[in-house]
């Protein structure tokens, strides 16, 4: 029931292969060769199969590596041409690849490095994720025999790799362990276009460094490619020498805020000449060489204001290239919202004089999504991930100039990627832990939209290891005790929700729930403790229910018995919810009907 944040990006134990395609015609006249940058040298308990595409099947083990060099890795075909490799293992986590870092081409086949050597000269495409390999091991130079193991490092696998023509979006999807990826793609030459969404897994990157340096026949970058890596620091010349790139998108580096080295950045790209673009790092300390000198063009660079990063490029600019340095950073970017959600609260319910209300939204760690607020005063707040810094905001809660009844409504980019706040902590447990949540149970008197899709709930706990619960609305308004209303539909936007545990509970003011309710909620499995007031003070009489699941295994105390209340469930026939909620109905005062 409860999903893991970043589950796609884990690294498993599992089996795993790797795809790769080779043109053996590329390694030289007569050599019909391939190879993959394997080393097991000192790496005990490994093996990876090979397939080499031709028939030819090995497993090679530490034992076939005495040194940085080995032939091991290399095979050599009966004919010159075009080949699928893979190659497979289940230690991919303890297993270095070879790379070199060396700027500069391997151009001789007796190389004290033969792997690297044609590697380089026959890949012609990446056709499947990348191992989550441990790092790699790093060749000083192309003669070199001594290799330096690095860690949570990718850099330099792919340098020269000067054949290859394309990459798979998900590349990267086994690897959010990596935090080192400098020069990883360098001199891909004949590479054009950058799948969208590739870079998305790689939320511990630190180092980005000439990732896409010549990529001489790049025209365009694809929006959002940077948002997901929060954590970058280095992006010296990352796109240096993309002398036919045109177009960068305006929110290119809005998400990285760490970044402080971007020298370089388009150092070479020619045709790089009208621009606005968005740097959301307040530390950006190293500019120089930032793009090429242009006349007659118009490039605005909008920044943080009173910043190390606004300094630097105000020093930068000049009438050479052209550069306006603008501090709109918030106007920067036009957010294109896919849909609102709107309630109504009453500071009345704070405490005395406090005239506060709160979002119960969390959009900690989730990269990318914005929230624009409208607190019904005739004030608008926006808020991306940057303004929390832990489970906790206080840009979540809002302070009226006078108490009363306002109708906020919020509007999101990126609701699918956005967790609801959710505890069953007690409202004065609140007022120490989550200050937003505190305010929203206190205040909420009416639910006037459904709610958008959205991913679940972040659940408040001391005792929750992972707070990210996925399709869970547990909790989602336990206590809200001056909730009168609540909207039909609501859940509709969220059919894949598995549970509604309590997610009513203690909403003592609350007197009528909407027939469809739960009619499109066909994962639901638990719905305990949903309606219960636990002081036995429920406005919740007469009601009909259309219940949708029918696979509900729980509805233990789902309402208080009431005299006299005439209450309908509505289930499918035949199912396992009709049979469990014909287990409670006697001691809840429910009639159950199978349709």
């Amino acid at each position: 029931m409860f999903g893991q944040r970043f589950a796609t990006s884990e690294i498993s134990s599992n089996t795993v292969t790797f795809q790769f395609a080779v043109n053996t015609a590329a390694t030289g006249s007569g050599e019909k060769k391939a190879a993959f940058p394997l080393n097991l040298y000192g790496q005990n308990g490994t093996s990876v199969t090979i397939n080499w595409g031709d028939g030819s099947i090995e497993t090679l083990t530490p034992a076939d590596y005495a040194a940085a060099d080995s032939t091991a890795s290399v095979h050599e075909y009966a004919s010159a041409g075009e080949y699928t490799v893979t190659a497979t293992s289940g230690s991919w986590e303890t297993i270095y690849l070879l790379s070199c870092y060396v700027d500069g081409a391997i151009t001789s086949a007796n190389n004290a490095n033969l792997p690297v050597y044609v590697w380089r000269r026959t890949l012609t495409a990446v056709e499947s994720p990348l191992p989550p390999v441990k790092g790699v091991k790093k060749l000083a130079a192309v003669d070199a025999t001594a290799m330096t193991e690095s860690d949570d490092d990718l850099g330099y696998l792919f340098h020269r790799c000067e054949k290859m023509t394309s990459i798979p979006a998900n590349t990267f999807v086994l690897c959010s362990h990596i935090t080192v990826l400098t020069a990883i793609f360098y001199h891909c030459s004949l590479m054009t276009t950058i799948p969208a969404g590739l870079l998305d897994p790689l939320v511990n990157a630190v180092d980005l460094s000439q990732f896409f340096r010549y990529w001489i026949a790049l025209t365009s970058v694809p929006e959002g490619l940077f948002d997901k890596c929060v954590n970058v620091v280095n992006m010296q010349e990352t796109f240096r020498y993309c002398q036919t790139l045109e177009t960068i998108p305006e929110g290119l580096f809005r998400y990285n805020t760490l970044v402080t080295n971007m020298l370089g950045m388009f150092r070479v790209c020619n045709m790089l000449k009208n621009f606005k673009l968005c740097i959301g790092s307040p530390s950006v300390n190293t500019v120089s060489d930032f793009i090429v000198n242009a006349s007659n063009v118009t490039r605005i660079v909008c920044v943080p204001a009173n910043s190390t990063t606004y300094t630097t490029f105000n020093s930068y600019k000049n009438s050479s290239n052209n550069i306006i340095v603008s501090t709109d950073l918030d106007d920067c970017i036009q957010v294109e919202y896919d849909g609102i959600w709107q309630f109504t609260v009453d500071t009345e319910a704070t405490a005395s004089g406090e005239k506060k209300a709160a979002i119960p939204l969390n959009l900690y760690g989730q990269n990318g999504v914005e929230l624009t607020v409208d607190w019904g005063d005739n004030t608008t707040s926006r808020l991306t991930p940057s303004d929390y810094t832990s489970s906790d905001s206080t840009a979540s809660v809002h302070e009226y100039a006078a108490a009363g009844e306002y109708t906020i409504t919020i509007a999101c980019n990126d609701w699918e990627n956005t967790y609801f706040y959710a505890t069953d902590y007690n409202i004065s447990e609140l007022t120490n832990k989550n200050a937003s949540l505190y305010y929203f149970k206190r205040t909420l008197t009416s639910i006037d939209a459904k709610l958008p899709k959205i991913s679940g709930a972040y659940y408040l706990d001391d005792n929750v290891i992972d707070p990210y619960h996925d399709d869970d609305f547990s909790d989602l308004f336990f206590n809200c005790s001056k909730l009168v209303s609540i909207p039909a539909g609501m859940f509709d936007d969220n059919p894949d929700v598995t549970s509604f545990y309590e997610c009513f509970c203690n909403c003592s003011s609350l007197a009528s729930i909407p027939a469809d309710l739960f009619n499109k909620n066909i994962a639901a499995t638990d719905f305990t403790y949903c309606f219960i007031c636990f002081s036995n003070n429920s406005s919740l009489s007469n009601f009909t229910l259309n219940i949708g699941s029918s696979i509900v295994v729980s509805v233990s105390d789902f309402v208080n018995l009431k005299s006299g209340a005439v209450r309908t469930i509505n289930v499918p026939a035949n199912s396992t919810t009709y049979t469990t909620f014909s287990n409670e109905a006697a001691s809840l005062g429910l009639t159950i009907v199978g349709v």
